[in-house]
């Protein structure tokens, strides 16, 4: 083994970035070129709904929403409401906070509207993650119909250094 092989494994073992959502060091690595790369961040949680619900509390803790594809089958558009709470939305709940409000175009079965968006960790949830697809812009109406949409969300958990 060369001595610089020899180096860059002693400096993997020693060297960490920040910890992960386990609590746990995560440790610096390489890519298929030998080059030192630092580990990924937190690995992001999926969460999806395929038509069975209008309203979800994700998670009801604080956390980053990261990606949101969201899809719509009614000729009408709908709304994507993300809440930032620790329950699950109610009838006229408004999206306050870090929450936000995003049209699912209209569609059809055949052809649905989509939503898709990449947040990465940029989009920090402080009290939790809840969304809801309503009727109305930035106002949740609880008068979606359930099976024509579907909503799947990624987020991550906060790590000690948040």
């Amino acid at each position: 083994m060369s001595i610089e092989r020899q180096i860059l494994e002693a400096l993997e073992e020693l060297t960490v970035y920040g910890n992960g959502p386990d609590g746990k060091p995560r440790a610096l690595g390489t890519d298929g070129y030998g080059r030192l790369r630092v580990a990924a961040g937190p690995p992001s949680l999926f969460d999806k709904d395929i038509g069975g619900l209008t309203k979800k509390l994700v998670r009801g803790n604080p956390c980053y929403l990261t990606r949101i594809v969201a899809t719509n089958v009614n000729v009408a558009v709908r709304y994507m409401n993300i809440f930032d709470k620790d329950t699950a939305p109610a009838a006229t709940d408004v999206p306050t906070g870090q929450g936000i409000s995003l049209a699912i175009p209209g569609g059809t079965t055949n052809n649905p509207g989509v939503l898709s968006i990449e947040l990465g960790e940029t989009h920090r949830m402080n009290s939790g993650l809840a969304w809801a697809v309503s009727t109305t812009n930035n106002l949740f109406t609880d008068a979606a119909t359930v099976g024509e949409h579907s909503v799947h969300v990624w987020y991550t958990l906060l790590t000690p250094r948040d």
